[in-house]
């Protein structure tokens, strides 16, 4: 998809981080974002299931802490750089990883419990909210921007992404809006009698009226 668009922006919604190897995601990352020329933003959780760390090798009491380090170690590999990464959890000795993008790849933190939304706060580009009402992401918008004012970050560029389960026409578009919300996540074809499973000629007619009907109206 990437490489036959131009305007096309992805964003990995959300990527459970703290079970895999942060190098590894680095490298991902950065093949894509070079060959999608830097339209790649991604979002990261922590995942509430013990079992996904038992099963990949990690550690489920650390998982806040290693997510925040592997943030840390993402925006070091992604310069392209030479760095030597010497941490709590994740020991790298000195090395370069290629290709990566030309400007920094913005990382958003997914989540809903306030340890997520003081990390998303201190050290993310922007955050994206689960699957709930628009009420609930309301505030959870003002609980990030009080953070963001006590850690200092408040003046840095911030991305506001929801996924809102109630929030289907102009109406809720805009009240999202005046949240303060930047992206909304939307599958207009659910919104107008379809399913997961339709056609994909009921999908694009679907996202060409949540065109006509929503977006150009915004």
């Amino acid at each position: 998809m990437g490489t036959v668009t131009k305007n096309v922006r992805f964003l990995v919604n959300v990527l459970k981080l703290p079970v895999r190897n942060p190098l590894l995601v680095a490298k991902l990352c950065g093949t894509t974002a070079f060959l999608t020329e830097d339209r790649l933003s991604l979002g990261v959780g922590l995942s509430p299931w013990p079992e996904d760390f038992e099963i990949c090798g990690t550690e489920w009491k650390t998982r806040g802490v290693r997510c925040a380090e592997s943030i840390e170690i993402l925006r070091e590999a992604l310069t392209g750089e030479f760095f030597e990464h010497k941490g709590k959890h994740y020991d790298f000795p000195n090395l370069s990883i290629n290709p990566v993008p030309q400007k920094p790849m913005p990382i958003l933190i997914g989540g809903t419990a306030t340890p997520v939304l003081k990390r998303a706060a201190r050290i993310a580009d922007g955050f994206v909210s689960p699957n709930t009402t628009a009420e609930k992401i309301g505030e959870m918008v003002t609980e990030i921007h009080q953070y963001r004012k006590e850690y200092g970050t408040d003046n840095k560029p911030f991305q506001l992404v929801s996924v809102a389960i109630d929030a289907f026409d102009l109406d809720g578009h805009k009240r999202l809006e005046d949240m303060g919300i930047d992206e909304t996540c939307d599958m207009p074809w659910l919104y107008y009698g379809g399913k997961f499973s339709s056609p994909l000629s009921v999908k694009i007619d679907a996202m060409k009226r949540f065109t006509d009907e929503v977006i150009s109206k915004m």
